[in-house]
């Protein structure tokens, strides 16, 4: 069961995961930026994109790792998950540490249901959308993408785009988004993050609805030598709103030596 991935540009490796609901089309706006300095990796999640089919037997967050794994070049590389993203990026590095180069979480968290002493969402929030996507995915998925925006200084314009780039490739299989859904209810990897030795970025929106901008403080305290990107007015896809100021940090981080 190989997954199809889309490389493109010069450079050293960089892989790109989209979040839960997406596909990897929402990183087009930043590809021709992006190739001029990496050799650009997009690859739809199992269940997902051009990937709508090729669901693993077990949708658990190892399995999907090692699918992506499989069809990266065999050489080091750095990657960027975004929100559900995150958690798979975190799980690459930890099965792959001596491929795994730098590691970039972008509006995500290694736990994304809030806890007493750790911030994150309502569980209520995420137990909501699993009800409401057995009733019906496509008007789940479209809340989604409205609360992804949520917060936006353009939220018409960031909803427009991101439908925009999901209608380019197959809708998801609702097999995927529940299991999505699953691995961000039930996932705690903030022990095997604090136990990278992958060097590490974190990029959020302080008007995030999804993640709110504490995490940068909650990893900070696992993980002291984490460098931490908060982009004033940018919700959940800062590189959507925010294209120009999220290229900038994500490139001369990824440069530095």
């Amino acid at each position: 069961m190989k997954l199809k991935i889309e490389s493109s540009g010069q450079g050293p490796n960089l892989l790109l995961l989209h979040g839960w609901g997406m596909n990897s089309a929402i990183w087009s706006e930043l590809l021709g930026t992006l190739e001029l300095s990496f050799r650009v990796h997009r690859v739809d999640l199992p269940g997902y994109g051009y990937n709508q089919q090729q669901i693993p037997d077990q949708y658990g967050l190892e399995e999907v790792a090692e699918q992506i794994h499989r069809v990266m070049p065999d050489e080091e590389y750095s990657v960027a998950g975004w929100s559900l993203g995150g958690l798979i990026a975190i799980t690459l590095a930890r099965l792959f540490p001596t491929k795994v180069r730098r590691l970039v979480l972008v509006a995500s968290n290694p736990c994304f249901v809030q806890g007493e002493e750790w911030p994150g969402m309502g569980a209520d929030v995420l137990a909501n959308f699993g009800l409401q996507l057995e009733k019906n995915h496509q008007r789940t998925l479209e809340q989604f993408l409205a609360l992804q925006a949520m917060g936006s200084r353009d939220l018409k314009g960031d909803i427009r785009l991101i439908k925009e780039k999901l209608s380019q490739r197959d809708t998801p299989n609702p097999q995927a988004l529940k299991a999505g859904l699953e691995l961000l209810k039930m996932s705690d990897l903030r022990q095997p993050l604090a136990e990278l030795t992958s060097p590490l970025l974190v990029i959020l929106g302080r008007q995030d609805a999804l993640v709110p901008r504490s995490v940068s403080q909650a990893i900070s305290s696992l993980r002291t030598d984490a460098e931490v990107m908060t982009i004033a007015g940018a919700s959940h896809a800062p590189f959507i709103s925010h294209r120009s100021e999220f290229l900038s940090g994500l490139i001369n981080w990824l440069i530095k030596k």
